[in-house]
């Protein structure tokens, strides 16, 4: 009977599901020229429940997309929604927009003007090479543009970014060959790789002193960079920062210009010439992989004002010491990696050592401006890659070397019994058999305190 009663309702549940219709959360729906879904209860909130058009099924060349489908909200337009369309020449988005998708107009070769909403949260790069777009308006808002936006957007004249605007990734605009003039607003901070390579019309740009970072040949091939009244002893500098440098004219000694307060990354990348480096007061950043590979850079003199020190910044540099000043709080991963260094000094300021930083040295001795307790708190030594042999020397007159001699002295140390024992030993006589005995036991114990004060160094040594 219980197992027909199993059977029973297993056969119930089965016909159950068969009745029951099974709705994809992306089951689409056709609408008029639009092929779109219901957003599902398991999307974010701001979507759920809402209209995500995921193609345009019509031919028009001036399209509006409207506010509402079906009675539901329009929030998102999914990626490749309009990719390809190379009819279209406008589009008037809805204010309910709140995301656009990956490449939605991506090829959209006769695509002239696009209106991005107010509300517009999820910006995705949607616009690669829309070859007629002229002008484009960013609203307040949004914080980041991401790769490769408006690459290849070649009629692009006109671009307003908005206050909000912290990041530019790379190649956003790459080879925006119309575009003459960028105003970046005040508050940005990072410019990408590329982000306006290829700009072939690109000659003025300001950049406001809330950039602390700027990616890899980010201006390279602009009108800017083409012109060689910018070019300083083969070193282009633009607005407090040194953009980029002609490696192959790097020579000897070079010392930056005062008033740099940012080398961008691989400024100097591979200049195999550059033997001594002298960096200027005020500089803050150090980009990533600046100096990498100068394989004749044995100098580099840092002063103060210096807070950051990029990623692999000094890589396979033959340099011997270096002095860190203080002020700097950072050094990124592998900063000082393969540069046979022996001698560094670090700063109390520091906060920072990313992974192997100093790591493939030979460093012996380490100068840290703060206490034993801070570097001891920061984990500094595991950080830096050290081998187990180097010594560290604190601000507070300890160093893990007088620390050990004190341990070894204070094991070699005679025990006051021990003295005892010796001292009544009377001084020119023969001693009886109890004074041979109290000799032998003072040697025996002198004897012992000395084996083990030498495993215990060795214990040490082999501990680090």
């Amino acid at each position: 009977m219980k197992t027909k009663a199993v059977v029973f309702l297993i056969a119930c549940a089965i016909i159950s599901l068969l009745a029951t219709p099974i709705v994809s959360a992306d089951e689409t729906i056709v609408s008029g020229d639009f092929e779109y879904y219901i957003s599902p209860e398991t999307a974010h909130e701001d979507y759920r429940g809402t209209v995500v058009i995921t193609k345009y099924l019509g031919n028009d060349k001036e399209v509006v997309i409207p506010s509402e489908i079906d009675g539901k909200t329009v929030t998102f337009i999914d990626a490749d929604a309009f990719k390809n369309n190379e009819k279209l020449k406008s589009v008037k988005l809805p204010d309910t927009l709140i995301g656009i998708g990956v490449e939605a107009f991506a090829n959209c070769k006769s695509l002239e003007s696009v209106n991005i909403p107010e509300g517009i949260k999820d910006f995705s790069p949607a616009f690669r090479g829309c070859e007629m777009l002229k002008s484009i308006v960013i609203p307040e808002g949004i914080e980041r543009i991401e790769q490769g936006m408006f690459r290849d957007c070649i009629s692009l004249e006109n671009v307003t970014l908005p206050n909000s605007l912290k990041i530019i990734d790379g190649s956003t605009f790459e080879k925006c060959t119309s575009l003459k003039t960028i105003t970046l607003p005040n508050g940005i901070i990072e410019i990408g790789a590329n982000a306006f390579g290829g700009c072939t019309a690109l000659s003025e740009i300001s950049l406001p002193e809330s950039v602390t970072y700027i990616g890899a040949s980010a201006f390279a091939n602009t009108a800017f960079y083409n012109d060689a009244k910018n070019w300083e002893n083969s070193v282009l500098y633009m607005d407090g920062c040194l953009i980029d440098s002609k490696r192959e004219e790097i020579k000897g000694e070079y010392s930056v210009k005062e008033g740099t307060r940012i080398i961008a990354k691989q400024a100097f990348l591979q200049a195999t010439r550059l033997e001594t480096l002298k960096l200027p007061e005020g500089l803050k950043v150090i980009g990533d992989a600046a100096f990498a590979e100068c394989i004749s850079l044995k100098t580099v003199e840092m002063q103060g004002g210096l807070e950051t020190i990029g990623v692999s910044a000094f890589r396979e540099c033959p340099i011997d010491e270096i002095v860190i000043p203080e002020g700097v709080r950072s050094i990124g991963d592998r900063a000082f990696d393969r540069c046979g260094m022996q001698k560094v000094t670090l700063p109390k300021s520091l906060e920072l050592i990313g992974y192997e930083a100093f790591g493939r040295n030979s460093i012996n001795k380490v100068y840290y401006n703060g206490a034993e307790s801070e570097w001891n708190e920061k984990q500094f030594g595991a950080a830096m890659g050290l081998s187990p042999y180097a010594k560290v020397k604190f601000a507070d007159g300890n160093s893990e070397e007088e620390e050990e001699s004190e341990a070894v002295l204070n094991t070699l140390s005679i025990p006051e019994e021990s003295v005892a024992a010796i001292e009544a030993i009377p001084n020119g006589e023969n001693t009886d058999e109890d004074g041979n005995g109290i000799l032998i036991v003072s040697i025996f114990v002198i004897i012992t305190v000395v084996v083990c004060s030498i495993v215990v160094v060795v214990l040490r040594r082999k501990a680090k």
